[in-house]
């Protein structure tokens, strides 16, 4: 009986044990896992930063802003400016311009509580990306602008940005992109998946529109416009062009990204944003065609 009973004791002690050595391995696998996670997501971090810094757009001539969330050091914590301890969720301001064909640098920024967009470290194509909220914390939602400045309004110019619309069930439109002077207005009709592309000229004058933009599916989406004709384009394809009278370049007002107003609207942009790069004319084909290829590459998009 005694021997059955210490047989027992003893069991009872080697089970605790291996259960102690099974935890203790399964929190290593975890660990490992979590390690291992972290090291592919850096890894296609950097792969994506080296394609920017190798990508041809860096030559194209006269670029005039470049806004891209994955750039090193170009995201700030809106609540330490940091630049370099940003974790998912993080509220963002400012973002920075890091056009390489100029020391002048333009910063997009936010001071209203609740209007910041949130950092998203596995966003479009599980790269770091920008998410505006319509409706923050019950806040009219999140915007990032940056003051006026004639450099941002030419009379001409190419607008490429990559985005990723969520549905919010409204009827009404979005702005991605505002110029405050009242110049050029992109909006996202959202229950028709359409982007529409206005200039101003005396007043909004309605340009192209091009379906096809759907809710929680990555676009890169170009904007063009020369001397006479507004031209847009959805991954590299469906080409629609108007004729315009010309335009009216604004002589005030901010350049937004997110909303109509700098501390959002009721028309705020509900998605992400990961890249946007303007230039001051309109691109040749072959230009433009490298811009989107190079985008398409980064973001996983097929470019038709």
């Amino acid at each position: 009986m005694n021997l059955k009973i210490k047989f027992m004791k003893k069991s009872r002690a080697f089970s605790l044990v291996e259960l102690s050595i099974v935890i203790m391995i399964i929190g290593i696998l975890i660990a490992g896992v979590i390690q291992g996670s972290r090291i592919i997501a850096q890894m296609k971090l950097s792969a994506a930063r080296s394609l920017t810094q190798g990508s041809d757009v860096n030559g194209i001539s006269d670029i005039i802003l470049w806004l891209d969330a994955t750039a090193e050091g170009m995201l700030a914590k809106a609540s330490s400016g940091s630049t370099t301890d940003i974790n998912d969720g993080d509220e963002i301001s400012p973002w920075t311009d890091q056009n390489p064909q100029t020391t002048s640098k333009f910063s997009f920024t936010q001071s209203t509580a609740g209007s910041y967009p949130t950092y998203k470290q596995n966003g479009i194509n599980g790269l770091p990306t920008l998410r505006f909220d319509p409706a923050t914390d019950g806040t009219a939602g999140d915007a990032l602008f940056t003051s006026y400045s004639a450099t941002l309004n030419p009379s001409q110019f190419t607008i490429f940005i990559v985005l990723q619309p969520i549905e919010i069930g409204s009827s009404g439109d979005t702005h991605p992109l505002y110029n405050g002077g009242g110049y050029l207005r992109l909006d996202y009709r959202n229950s028709l998946e359409r982007v529409e592309f206005w200039t101003y000229y005396g007043g909004y004058v309605s340009g192209p529109s091009i379906a096809g933009v759907s809710h929680n599916k990555v676009h890169i989406l170009d904007f063009i416009m020369d001397a006479t004709t507004k031209y847009i384009y959805r991954d590299g394809a469906n080409l629609i062009s108007s004729v315009v009278g010309g335009n009216t370049p604004a002589s005030s007002g901010n350049f937004i990204l997110g909303s109509s107003f700098t501390s959002g609207s009721s028309q705020s942009f509900d998605g992400y944003i990961s890249e946007f790069i303007m230039f001051s004319r309109a691109l040749k084909t072959a230009e433009r065609q490298s811009v989107e290829k190079y985008l398409g590459k980064k973001y996983g998009v097929k470019i038709s």
